[in-house]
């Protein structure tokens, strides 16, 4: 178990809380610990929604993808990505728009693109937006 505590910065929003489960770490975790505060920060700044809309974004890095759904149902599939090479192992559940977003994702793609795609699909740019940002806050795609 991993507890951390940092003070907040009106910068950043209100207080938050974020628990995250992971099997225990094989080596030293304090760099990945530390980059999932920065994450949560930047997802949080008021800049964040200006920035983003202009941005590229892309892969953090190799991800494993696991899609589960009840052969014969009519349900949606359940979708879940964890980052490889990690000391912390996350398994990340994903929305439909996070994961159609992965999938679109091949070296990077300009959020105005990536907009425009789902426009096409018949989803709006807010929608698309909270879940880059969801993305970003759980360091699955990065800003390049």
């Amino acid at each position: 178990m991993v507890i951390s505590f940092q003070w907040s910065d009106a910068a950043f929003g209100a207080p938050w809380e974020r628990i995250d489960e992971s099997p225990p770490p094989h080596r030293f975790a304090g760099a990945e610990i530390d980059a999932a505060f920065h994450a949560e920060r930047l997802t949080r700044h008021r800049d964040c929604q200006q920035i983003l809309p202009h941005s590229r974004i892309c892969r953090s890095g190799p991800l494993a993808l696991l899609d589960a759904r009840m052969l014969g149902s009519d349900i949606r599939a359940k979708a879940k990505a964890t980052l490889l090479g990690r000391a912390l192992t996350i398994e990340h559940h994903l929305d439909p728009v996070e994961r159609e977003i992965l999938d679109r994702m091949d070296g990077g793609i300009p959020m105005p693109d990536l907009i425009r795609i789902f426009r096409a699909l018949q989803v709006d740019e807010p929608t698309v937006l909270a879940a880059t940002r969801s993305l970003l806050r759980r360091q699955l795609v990065r800003i390049v």
